[in-house]
């Protein structure tokens, strides 16, 4: 493919995946490899034509001592593309700006991989959020999209796996973007030499001990990569249609409560055939888990066939899949968050807005006469001027859990809430003891009201229930090269 062929497919993709504002405010993800370096190149000419503005974030993980000089590369690279020909705006401002987010904390010994993925996601959609900017574009390409059929395919996934990625896919309250699925590594790579542009890489590609890696390997000796691609792209067009049709059947017959839940009438699922019923599970149990992994496909057919058989008695004791308790209540089925799934965070500072769980959106405010950061347990006094220990434990948000108000009264508004959607809250803590839950107000909206009368300083936990992903998914959107059809 040329480099004009690149551009058009591109621009296809981006026609596709739209819309966008007058003059579009776009992100984009880069590393400094070749693929997000190509990505950032294309994005500069369209952002540029349509008088947008282009912010390149680039995520310092520290697993590597390189990772450092790799993000300032990349801000080398954004400020050579502004020098060029077009690089600022009508108004003299450079149309690329560079922004390095660093990942901070305690790293895992295990799921290293998974873990740093995920932490990537939440800066850049933080970041994305904080500045109000809708559309984060990814360079996951071809190549990627190839490798994710075959290893889904070896582990056995349904038609919905088979069907890669997704080329928009919300997070978070963030559109993210895929407009290279149709392209292969190999044109990009030609765009930038053509462009006169080096790249890095990271060593961390070309390690074996990780499965993607070897999976990369045994598709460079493949020469039905066209054909895979237009399987997955049948398939994505099939799993399209049928999360519409889950989408609507949700809209007309499903609850989301404000409490994070999802209420179901088991009468109207018992009626709706097996493959659809099988996508509104899967997309219930996405949106309320905090959507980070689809439920297993075996499992999740299990559990449809007992329902659409009568064999799930909807009075019976809870099933627990995909990070959620499946629980009958009457003639209903009801989907709540598990609360041991979700984990325990670190506030950053006195005023800190964060998602926490893929599923609420959580802003701590602190008042009194002191505003000092949450976490350190360096208080020396509270509200009223009495002193406390000077290595108090630190604040962490954390589900209720099933014994957080033990020993004190539940809030009026949470008590007659379901003791498993009460549990899944995010509540405020400073070691074992509970400082602020949640509890619900007219418009779904959560707030914060104090567990004990004596707080230091007072804090309140602003929540609302954001899934990272949709139960009323959009569909899942497919880009094709032009003039190819599915």
């Amino acid at each position: 493919m040329s480099r004009v062929s690149v551009q058009e497919t591109f621009a296809a993709a981006m026609e596709v995946l739209g819309p966008y504002e007058p003059e579009p405010q776009i992100a984009v993800a880069v590393s400094g490899g070749s693929d997000s370096l190509a990505l950032l190149l294309l994005l500069r000419d369209w952002v540029s034509a349509r008088g947008g503005h282009l912010t390149a974030l680039s995520v310092d993980h520290g697993l590597r001592p390189e990772s450092v000089e790799e993000c300032r590369q990349v801000g080398a690279i954004v400020a050579k593309l502004n020098r060029m020909p077009g690089g600022d705006t009508a108004s003299g401002v450079s149309l690329i700006e560079h922004r390095t987010l660093v990942w901070q904390g305690d790293k895992p010994a295990t799921g290293l991989m998974a873990a740093a993925r995920e932490a990537r996601y939440r800066l850049l959609c933080d970041w994305c959020r904080a500045h109000d900017i809708l559309h984060l574009a990814l360079a996951h390409h071809a190549d990627d999209l190839a490798e994710t059929v075959l290893m889904r395919a070896h582990h056995g996934s349904g038609p919905a796996g088979l069907a890669g990625m997704a080329a928009i896919r919300p997070l978070a309250g963030i559109r993210l973007l895929r407009p290279l699925l149709a392209v292969r590594k190999q044109d990009l790579i030609a765009c930038l030499k053509a462009a006169g542009l080096d790249w890095t890489e990271d060593p961390s590609n070309r390690a074996a001990r990780f499965e993607r890696v070897r999976w990369r390997a045994h598709l460079s000796g493949r020469t039905d990569i066209a054909a895979m691609l237009q399987d997955a792209a049948q398939a994505g067009r099939h799993r399209d249609r049928l999360e519409r049709c889950a989408g609507r059947w949700l809209g007309e017959h499903a609850r989301i409560d404000p409490l994070g839940y999802l209420r179901l009438p088991a009468g109207a699922l018992s009626a709706v055939e097996p493959e659809l019923l099988t996508q509104i599970l899967r997309q219930g149990l996405v949106a309320i888990g905090g959507g980070g992994y689809p439920p297993d496909p075996a499992a999740l057919q299990s559990l449809a066939a007992r329902l659409q058989d009568g064999r799930l008695d909807v009075t019976g004791p809870a099933r627990t899949l995909a990070g959620c308790l499946v629980v009958g209540r009457g003639d209903e089925l009801r989907i709540y968050r598990e609360a041991t799934g979700a984990i325990a965070v670190l506030p950053s500072g006195a005023e800190h807005a964060m998602i926490w769980d893929g599923r609420f959106a959580i802003r701590l405010h602190s008042s009194g006469p002191r505003t000092e950061v949450p976490g350190r347990g360096d208080e020396s006094k509270d509200g009223k001027g009495r002193p406390l220990p000077l290595m108090a434990p630190p604040l962490m948000i954390a589900p209720i859990g099933k014994h957080g108000f033990d020993g004190m009264p539940v809030p009026p508004r949470l008590k007659s809430a379901p003791q498993q959607a009460r549990a899944s809250l995010p509540a405020l803590w400073r070691g074992e003891k509970l400082i602020v839950s949640g509890s619900v107000r007219t418009g779904g909206t959560v707030s914060a009201c104090p567990a004990e009368e004596v707080q230091s300083p007072f804090y309140t936990l602003e929540v609302s229930f954001l899934p990272s992903q949709p139960a009323t998914s959009c569909g899942f959107t497919v880009v094709l090269p032009p003039g190819h059809t599915m």
